[in-house]
């Protein structure tokens, strides 16, 4: 029954962010047919560049994007669609979409939106022009506020932390034995006798609390303790009690503290914006661009005895149209990149077999960990009784944790966690083996005992996740060995023609011009590139191609003077199709488009 609600709740929470996000896009909508006028949030990245939040505003037949913070303004009207496609990225929301346009005004420009919005940006952006100046400056907010008193709570949490943070650093480790005597109940303290580090005995009381149970431990149970120093010395507490005394004193202040000044940053950034003249909108880098007519499946698609040049200069304004200004490069890296492969990709596919791994060696590592220990030192057997506390429960094949109790052969009572399947009630005999050197580490004896399962299961995990990784990065590394020797090969004529993949990563579609009939390679490019590369691709310029111009291959080009360009992965073949959707995806994801076929030439 549980689970039918749990199901019902998330079914209920989906329908109504539906709804929602149904009702924002209709709302647009009709504002923008009533008054004329409405806005959107998007975040948008100009170039390739660093995306950023804010707002597109839709009035007037102009269509202009503003930042959140700074005041920086980008114009889309009369934007191109260029490809549209589900939200890449680790910070992509989920149902957004990834508009890329080719601006009026020259560049590229990525627009990051809800999906229900995205519809409305694709319907309104063609009828709408470039602005050519500023819309008109918002009203100047209110002048930012004092500062001084959020500096005052973060010192006064500075202070709490240091109380505790110093007492703890002053003082010193000692394991206290839980005594008889009287309680406080209410506050969960227990007397403990505990020795200094000159053997000295004390007496005091520390938190002992255990919150599975909500009883005190029992007398004669060891509790590792630090007894705090100046300025108040001689305080056994355990160490989380230092944490939550730091986090009461500390977290209160230093979050209102912070969010403060957070505050305080944003408004005055938005005080200066107002307080400043404003610029313009971001030039034309280029010059304005003309808009191409829709490309069609017979334009793609190479006749017989037709000239390479001829098949490029058709293609040539569809692909350029598609490069930043930048062209993909980088003024810290004039000559491109140097390895097809940086030392910091190593470390993408390395992440998520390394989180796994750390999933599993917290979940699991206690039990291979105890599991060696009790196989390499001195154990003893002795009868104790379970107390009926699970730690965690098993999942599939691994097995559970409970604890259990045991008096150990120097007589002290003990309690220590055992791996097992089994349902033992309190007040259960059972028969544990421990560590006599290290009392924690202890496993029960006999059919109920899962600990070898258990220790099999977390270090098989923990194998696989490193091999996973290890796999990983051996093909990375034979990929950019691979390069290396093609890098070397015998260079061949070519022709290319620069442009971006659907995601806006830079690609270069090459073509042999001996060979009939022709046919394009896509071969994708590791950034940044070459500064003079983008220029020597315009049109579909000579190159020269190291290793063979098919697909499943590795290609490495030399473009004029400029360094090589190198693949970030194995050349592909690509047909009309693919072509047609590569340089007009918005016209080739038309309904009549897909039903076309490929005519003869």
């Amino acid at each position: 029954m549980t689970f039918l609600l749990q199901m019902a709740g998330a079914l209920a929470i989906g329908l109504l962010i539906a709804w929602f996000r149904a009702r924002r896009a209709r709302r647009s909508r009709v504002e923008l047919t009533d008054a004329g006028t409405t806005s959107v949030p998007a975040r948008v990245s100009r170039d390739s560049g660093r995306a950023r939040s804010g707002r597109v505003v839709l009035s007037g037949g102009r269509a202009v994007w503003t930042a959140r913070r700074g005041g920086h303004q980008v114009d889309l009207g009369g934007a191109q669609l260029l490809s549209a496609g589900p939200a890449v990225g680790w910070n992509a929301e989920q149902d957004a979409v990834d508009l890329r346009l080719s601006l009026a005004g020259g560049g590229t420009a990525t627009v990051h939106v809800d999906s229900d919005l995205a519809q409305l940006l694709t319907d309104v952006l063609p009828d709408t022009v470039p602005s050519g100046v500023s819309p008109a400056p918002l009203p100047a907010p209110t002048p930012p506020g004092r500062s001084w008193w959020a500096w005052v709570l973060i010192a006064a949490a500075a202070l709490g932390i240091a109380y505790p943070a110093w007492s703890f650093t002053t003082g010193y480790s000692a394991t206290a034995t839980v005594v008889a005597g009287d309680r406080d109940l209410d506050d969960g303290l227990c007397p403990v006798v505990w020795e200094d580090r000159q053997q000295v005995l004390h007496t005091g009381e520390a938190d002992c609390l255990d919150d599975a149970t909500g009883d005190d431990d029992v007398p004669g149970t060891p509790l590792d303790v630090r007894v705090s120093g100046w300025p108040d010395g001689g305080d056994p507490s355990t160490p989380g009690l230092y944490v939550f005394i730091a986090l009461l004193l500390g977290g209160p202040p230093l979050t209102v503290g912070a969010w403060r000044l957070l505050y305080l940053r944003n408004r005055r950034r938005q005080w200066l914006t107002a307080t400043t003249p404003a610029g313009t909108l971001d030039p034309p880098p280029t010059g304005p661009v003309t808009p191409l007519p829709e490309l069609t499946m017979r334009d793609v698609v190479t006749g017989h005895g037709e000239q390479p040049r001829a098949v490029l200069d058709r293609l040539a304004p569809y692909a350029t149209r598609q490069v930043p200004t930048n062209g993909w490069s980088d003024t810290r890296r004039p000559h491109g990149a140097r390895t097809a492969v940086p030392a910091i990709r190593f470390l993408t596919p390395l992440w998520i077999p390394l989180l796994l791994g750390g999933l599993v060696l917290v979940i699991t590592w206690p039990q291979p960990y105890r599991w060696w220990v009790l196989q390499t030192q001195t154990t003893a057997s002795v009868a104790g009784i379970s107390t009926g506390e699970v730690v965690f429960e098993g999942a599939g094949p691994l097995p559970g944790e409970l604890t259990v109790e045991f008096t150990g052969t120097d007589g002290a009572l003990r309690r220590a966690d055992v791996a097992t399947s089994s349902e033992l009630p309190a007040g259960r005999p059972v028969r544990v083996v421990y560590a006599t050197d290290d009392p924690d580490r202890a496993r029960l004896s006999g059919a109920d005992d899962d600990l070898g399962r258990g220790a099999l299961l977390g270090s098989l995990l923990m194998a696989t996740s490193v091999l996973v990784a290890g796999w990983r990065v051996a093909s990375l590394a034979r990929w950019r060995a691979w390069v290396g020797r093609t890098r070397t090969a015998t260079a061949r004529p070519a022709l290319g023609l620069l442009t971006a993949d659907a995601a806006g990563e830079p690609l270069v579609l090459l073509m042999d011009p001996v060979v009939s009939p022709l046919r394009f390679v896509a071969v994708p490019l590791v950034q940044p590139l070459p500064a003079d590369a983008a220029a020597a691709l315009q049109g579909g310029g000579p190159v020269s191609a190291h290793g063979r111009l098919a697909a499943g291959e590795p290609v490495v080009l030399d473009v004029g003077a400029a360094s090589a360009l190198l693949p970030t992965g194995p050349a592909a073949s690509v047909g009309p199709g693919e072509l047609l959707h590569l340089l007009d995806a918005a016209h080739a994801l038309a309904p009549e488009a897909e039903d076309a076929e490929v005519p003869d030439r």
